[in-house]
C-alpha cells in the first residue's frame, strides 16, 4: 500500500510542471524568428521600408503595393538545433534535425488604375512560419543537493499539493515535521541526498500564419497596406525526469516521471502597414501588429515508474501509476508590435535597409474559456517582463542577375533585469544569394541562431543552456 502512495504523491504536483497556461506558455508563443523566403531571412527580415518580397505579408503589408508584376514562389528549409547544457560541472549535448515548409505565397499585381494617382491595388495570400519549437534537451549529473522530491515537500508546505493529504502523510517518503514543514526520503530524519539524475526535454511543433492582405500604392510614392492573419500553434513536449540514488540508505532505489503535454492553438490579428519612398534612394516604412487572440487547448498526463523498499516486508516493489489524461481550454492574447524602418536603395546596384521594433511582454494575458481567473500568472507575467526592442539590419550587392545578400538581428530578452535570463538575448547573422532572370527567380539562405539562456530544473536547479540553431532556406519563384 505504501508504494502506491508514494506514487499518487508524485502524480499530483509534478503534473503542474509541463501544464500550460502559465507564464512561460505566454513567452513562448511571443517570440518570432525571421522566417520567410530565402531573400527575407538571408536579409534578416529587415524589409519593413522595402517590400516586394512576398514574406512582407507577415511583416509590413504595404510591402505587396511594391508588386508591378503577379508573382508565386514556395520555400522549404532544412534546419539544425543544437542545445548544450551544463550542471554540476557535466556537460551534454543534443541535436536536433529537420525539414520544413517555410512559406508559400501568391500575389495579384492589379494595374487597372494606371489613370488614377492610386496606380496598383494588389491583393496577396501566403503562409509563413513564424517560429520552430523543434528541439532536445538533455541534462545528466550526479546531484548531491536536491530532488524532484523536494518539489513535491515544497507543494505540502506551500498548501499546494492534492486535498487529500491525511493519505500522503502517511506516506514514509513525505513526512510532516514538527513545525509544519514536510520533508521526503532524501533528507528525513538526516541528509542522505546523492542520485544520479538523468533529465531530457523534448519539444517538437511550429507556429505559422496565413495571411490574406491588400496594399494601394499610391502616384508610386505612397503605400498603404493591411493584413489579416491567422495563426497556427502545434507544439508537443514530453519530459522524462530519472533519479538512481546512489545512498544505500534510502528507501527509494528507483525513480522515473514521465510528463506529456500537447498544446494546440488558433488565433487572429490585424496588421496594418505603410511606405513612404521620400525620393528614389530613400524609402520609410512603419507597422502596427495587434495582439493576436488564441483558443487554446491543452492535453497533459503524467506516469511514475519507481522501486521503493516495502519496509513491512522487507522487500522491494516496483510499481507504475499513469494520472488520467486531462485537457484543458484556454485564452492567450499576444503582445502588441509597433516598428519603423528605413532603407537606402542604390538603384539596381545594392540595397541597405534596417528595421526596430518595439515588444511590450508584459502585456501578455492569459484567460479562461470558462471565466476562470487567471489575475495570478498574469501578475506574475507584469513581474517578471518588460517591453523591448528588436533590431533588424539587412544589405543586398547586385551583379547583373546575381544577388549577394547578408543580415542580423538582435533580440532583447523579455525578462526585467532583476531577473536571471535577463541577459538571455538571442543573435541572429544570416546570408545567401540569388539568381534573378526576370519572370524566374531562385533564391538561398543561411540563417544561424545563438542564445544562452539559464533552465531550472524541477523549479530549483540552475542549469546553462547553450542554444544554436543553423538554417539552410530555398526559394523557387515566378512573376508573370
Amino acid at each position: 500500500m505504501k508504494i502506491k502512495i508514494f506514487a499518487l504523491i508524485l502524480l499530483v504536483p509534478i503534473s503542474v510542471m509541463l501544464m500550460g497556461q502559465n507564464e512561460v506558455d505566454a513567452l513562448r508563443y511571443s517570440q518570432l524568428t525571421p522566417n520567410g523566403t530565402a531573400r527575407f531571412v538571408s536579409m534578416g527580415g529587415a524589409f519593413g521600408a522595402l517590400g516586394g518580397d512576398i514574406s512582407v505579408m507577415s511583416t509590413n503589408p504595404a510591402g505587396i503595393g511594391v508588386f508591378r508584376k503577379s508573382a508565386f514562389d514556395i520555400s522549404m528549409g532544412w534546419s539544425n538545433s543544437k542545445v548544450s547544457s551544463t550542471f554540476n560541472e557535466s556537460s551534454s549535448t543534443v541535436n536536433d534535425i529537420g525539414y520544413q515548409l517555410t512559406s508559400i505565397g501568391y500575389v495579384v499585381a492589379n494595374s487597372e488604375l494606371t489613370n488614377s494617382d492610386w496606380k496598383y491595388l494588389n491583393f496577396g495570400f501566403s503562409y509563413n512560419k513564424l517560429a520552430d519549437f523543434n528541439f532536445q534537451t538533455l541534462i545528466s549529473s550526479e546531484n548531491k543537493t536536491s530532488s524532484i522530491l523536494d518539489m513535491v515537500a515544497n507543494n505540502f508546505t506551500n498548501g499546494t499539493a492534492s486535498s487529500i493529504d491525511d493519505v500522503y502523510m502517511n506516506a514514509y517518503t513525505i513526512i510532516e515535521g514538527e513545525n509544519g514543514e514536510f520533508y521526503n526520503d532524501y533528507n528525513f530524519p538526516i541528509s542522505n541526498y546523492g542520485a544520479d539524475q538523468t533529465h531530457s526535454l523534448n519539444s517538437s511543433g511550429y507556429m505559422g500564419e496565413y495571411d490574406f492582405s491588400i496594399a494601394a500604392n499610391y502616384q508610386n510614392r505612397f503605400y498603404l497596406g493591411a493584413t489579416l492573419g491567422i495563426q497556427v500553434i502545434r507544439f508537443e513536449q514530453t519530459l522524462n525526469h530519472k533519479e538512481d540514488p546512489t545512498n544505500s540508505t534510502n528507501n527509494l532505489k528507483y525513480l522515473e516521471v514521465d510528463e506529456y503535454l500537447k498544446t494546440k492553438g488558433n488565433g487572429l490579428n490585424l496588421k496594418l502597414g505603410a511606405i513612404y519612398k521620400v525620393n528614389q534612394m530613400v524609402r520609410l516604412g512603419l507597422t502596427l501588429h495587434t495582439p493576436t487572440v488564441f483558443n487554446m487547448r491543452d492535453d497533459y498526463y503524467t506516469n511514475v515508474n519507481s522501486e521503493v523498499i516495502d519496509i513491512d516486508n522487507d522487500i522491494n516493489d516496483i510499481f507504475y501509476e499513469e494520472s488520467d489524461k486531462l485537457y484543458y481550454n484556454w485564452k492567450y492574447a499576444s503582445p502588441l508590435r509597433v516598428s519603423g524602418s528605413g532603407a537606402f536603395v542604390l538603384g539596381k546596384m545594392g540595397l541597405i535597409s534596417a528595421e526596430i521594433e518595439y515588444v511590450d511582454y508584459s502585456n501578455m494575458n492569459i484567460s479562461g474559456t470558462d471565466g476562470e481567473s487567471f489575475s495570478d500568472v498574469n501578475s506574475i507575467i507584469k513581474e517578471l517582463y518588460t517591453g523591448n526592442f528588436n533590431y533588424k539590419i539587412g544589405a543586398e550587392v547586385k551583379f547583373g542577375i546575381l544577388s549577394l545578400r547578408a543580415g542580423a538581428v538582435y533580440q532583447n530578452s523579455a525578462f526585467v533585469t532583476s531577473q536571471p535570463n535577463s541577459d538571455a538575448s538571442k543573435f541572429i547573422y544570416s546570408g545567401g544569394l540569388g539568381v534573378n532572370s526576370g519572370n524566374m527567380y531562385f533564391d538561398m539562405a543561411y540563417q544561424s541562431s545563438i542564445q544562452n539562456e539559464k533552465y531550472y530544473m524541477y523549479g530549483m536547479e540552475e542549469v546553462d543552456l547553450d542554444k544554436k540553431n543553423d538554417r539552410f532556406i530555398f526559394t523557387l519563384g515566378f512573376r508573370f
